[in-house]
């Protein structure tokens, strides 16, 4: 069944609602944050702020798992992935197909953005639970590793800078690029290396 869903619409006797005959649906997703994390991550940050203007007409509107997964370029077994880990619950037509509504649209950008961010599905789903156990302690620790991650992405917006104007052959014998790094050459930082994903001594 899963692997009709696409046609779904047709298979149910309706036919699926297309996107350019809704002319007029206008989706703002829009995220604030209250650091320099913004720029380098496009759009990231310590709390979401989610602001959705369509016409009334649409706001019942429902998709298909197929053309939810197009709106936003996932292959569909992704949103599957997502429903079994509880991050989305789709309704079911009287065929037993699925129909996403606007909540889903929206929790679906949510998601992404923050994965984006770096956060964790487990962490994204404590985001979205409001009752979850735990969620103020894990959403602080989130934004500590956001705080830090944009005092890493200034550094090396910093020495990105310098590298364009210096004029030494040699970059790293440049004294005043060196001071970017001297916390990890002193051995007063670490660079995290143990946390990045397929990094390998």
């Amino acid at each position: 069944m899963d692997a009709s869903e696409r046609q779904g619409g047709l298979q149910s006797g309706r036919a699926a609602p297309d996107d350019d005959d809704l002319g007029g649906a206008l989706l703002l997703l829009r995220l604030r944050v209250h650091d320099s994390l913004l720029l380098a991550l496009g759009g990231l940050g310590t709390s979401v702020y989610l602001q959705v203007d369509m016409k009334a007409s649409d706001r019942s509107r429902q998709w298909t798992v197929g053309q939810l997964a197009a709106r936003f370029d996932l292959p569909t077994h992704v949103l599957r992935h997502w429903e079994d880990l509880g991050l989305l619950a789709p309704e079911r037509d009287a065929s037993g197909y699925r129909r996403y509504g606007q909540g889903d649209l929206v929790r679906v950008a949510v998601i992404l953005r923050n994965k984006a961010a770096g956060m964790t599905l487990e962490q994204i789903g404590v985001l979205l639970d409001g009752e979850a156990a735990g969620r103020h302690e894990v959403l602080e620790a989130h934004l500590r590793d956001l705080a830090e991650r944009a005092r890493s992405i200034e550094r090396s917006r910093e020495m990105t800078e310098h590298a364009l104007r210096c004029r030494a052959h040699d970059i790293v014998a440049c004294p005043r690029f060196a001071q970017h790094v001297d916390d990890l050459v002193d051995g007063r930082a670490t660079g995290g290396v143990a946390e990045w994903d397929g990094v390998r001594a």
